[in-house]
């Protein structure tokens, strides 16, 4: 249908116990997702089982720094590990590398950009949903990550989400906003397939972060 809108599902911090969830609800509305992941985080068997259960729905797992420290405070070195370290991570349990890359804190000051040979993927999730955790200043409540992914659709758009531990809310919001969006003509991919869906070559934007995905 060619009035179909395409956006790409993505999920910083993990994995978690927060992955599983987001799981159910992609295999139960037919989506796939892209899931950054933190290289020191994934310490379980637990973990890599949420993993290669990703990837066995159509998922890709992709880089989001090792430790997710301050880069731009980084050595040229130090970013390279980051980077290493976490790729063959994920290559040891996935079989695959990842193939996009996200800073931490969306930072690219310094010389990431010049270090990191793989595309930057930025996005937005229109508001703060990086916990659960009402006593911090800066959170956002369901109502407000709701709105928040409501008002940021939009036709190639990155979604920029957190799958981090005890982040209940994340997907809380999707499984109202899924459902509504997909009413309304929108179908959820991993980050691989919207590039690709678009005929857009993901390394044609160079010292930059993709926000969205459009043809020009």
């Amino acid at each position: 249908m060619s009035d179909l809108k395409y956006c790409a599902l993505t999920f910083d911090d993990g994995p978690s116990d927060t992955t599983e969830f987001i799981l159910n609800l992609l295999k139960h509305y037919g989506c796939t997702a892209s899931f950054f992941v933190i290289g020191n985080r994934i310490k379980t068997d637990e973990h890599r089982a949420t993993m290669k259960r990703a990837v066995s729905l159509g998922c890709t797992i992709e880089n989001h720094s090792y430790t997710h420290g301050r880069f731009p405070e980084m050595t040229d070195e130090e970013i390279m590990n980051e980077f290493e370290l976490t790729q063959k991570i994920v290559y040891d349990v996935v079989g695959d590398y990842p193939q996009f890359f996200r800073a931490p804190g969306l930072n690219l000051k310094g010389r990431v950009a010049d270090v990191i040979p793989l595309p930057l993927a930025g996005g937005s999730g229109g508001n703060a949903d990086w916990n659960s955790r009402p006593y911090e200043d800066v959170t956002s409540f369901l109502p407000e990550r709701i709105e928040g992914y409501m008002s940021v659709a939009s036709d190639g758009h990155i979604f920029l989400m957190h799958d981090c531990a005890g982040n209940y809310l994340t997907p809380a919001a999707l499984s109202v906003v899924l459902p509504k969006l997909i009413d309304e003509g929108y179908r959820f991919v991993n980050l691989r397939e919207l590039f690709r869906i678009k005929g857009v070559d993901p390394k044609s934007l160079v010292k930059d972060q993709w926000k969205d995905v459009i043809k020009a």
